[in-house]
């Protein structure tokens, strides 16, 4: 098969049929379809099996609930195809999705990114062609949001020699730590201004997740893409966007949760406050909240030491 498709499923029996069966509709018909149901309890396996008895290029595999991040970690195992793609079972995708996308990598791109939908808006990256830096610099563009796994395009052989995978310790921007270490390998990158895939966030799973000790696992995703960004020399503004966005996302989360915060998540604020705060070039909004949030921990935290 020349693409795979990795489809991710924890009890979603309800919207699994539309997600499958816009990829048993795709014109390019040269696809595995890898179902990688992550310990469900409800008909997932039942939807899924319906399509697999239907159509060989689907094949259900069952793994004990390891969460989102292992279950892509297992379709990239078994996977054989040239391409990856990854559709969330919620989400579903364009007739032409697979063929879109693929037309338009060669030997000298590495990755193929088309605009999205979720609910009423769509999101199309205007340029191009984008390098390595600009590439990684529009990821995290906070009115673009396009560190997403779904409307992109991956080549399987860099994937494969460079050892690449989800990070199974983070649960939020997983993806986006994800498509950083990938583009850290890539050269070039073909920006599509068409809407292949149509994201639907899952309200009451984000909430969730938001509400729990997960969200601050985004703190690490963040810090590890400014790590690697450090390693591989990616420019200056292209890491100090990466920082600003770290120190959002710290200052958000704790500013959120002050009421149910642990002593170990206030710990976790502070180092990266003291560790970044002088570092990228945030905005007097992010500044504000920086601020904010050194004297809350100042109050609420005495005996931690000096927060210079």
């Amino acid at each position: 098969m020349n693409v795979s498709i990795i489809v991710p499923m924890y009890n979603v029996s309800d919207t699994l049929r539309r997600t499958l069966e816009s990829i048993k509709n795709q014109s390019y018909y040269d696809i595995e379809v890898i179902l990688i149901d992550d310990g469900s309890q409800d008909d997932t396996a039942i939807v899924a099996n319906e399509f697999c008895k239907k159509d060989t290029r689907f094949k259900y595999i069952y793994k004990e609930n390891g969460g989102v991040s292992s279950a892509r970690n297992k379709g990239i195992k078994e996977h054989s195809g040239h391409y990856i793609a990854f559709v969330d079972s919620d989400d579903y995708i364009h007739p032409q999705y697979v063929e879109t996308l693929l037309a338009s990598m060669t030997d000298d791109i590495d990755w193929v990114i088309c605009g999205y939908q979720t609910g009423k808006n769509c999101f199309i990256t205007k340029k191009e062609m984008t390098d390595r830096d600009a590439t990684v610099y529009e990821l995290a563009d906070a009115k673009v949001p396009n560190g997403y796994l779904g409307n992109k395009l991956f080549k399987s052989s860099i994937i494969r020699d460079n050892d690449i995978c989800f990070d199974q310790s983070v649960h939020m921007c997983e993806d986006l730590l994800f498509c950083v270490e990938y583009a850290c390998k890539i050269k070039h990158t073909k920006h599509l201004d068409k809407v292949l895939y149509f994201y639907e966030p899952t309200n009451a799973s984000i909430t969730r997740r938001m509400r729990t000790k997960k969200a601050f696992t985004q703190i690490d995703a963040l810090e590890k893409c400014v790590y690697l960004l450090t390693l591989y020399s990616f420019h200056p503004m292209v890491v100090n966007r990466y920082i600003n966005f770290l120190l959002r996302i710290t200052t958000g989360h704790y500013l959120k949760r002050i009421a149910t915060a642990t002593s170990s998540e206030k710990n976790k604020v502070i180092e990266t406050l003291k560790t970044y705060k002088k570092q990228g070039n945030p905005g007097f909004i992010i500044r504000l909240k920086i601020l904010l949030s050194f004297v809350i921990l100042f109050f609420t935290k005495k005996g931690m030491g000096d927060i210079e």
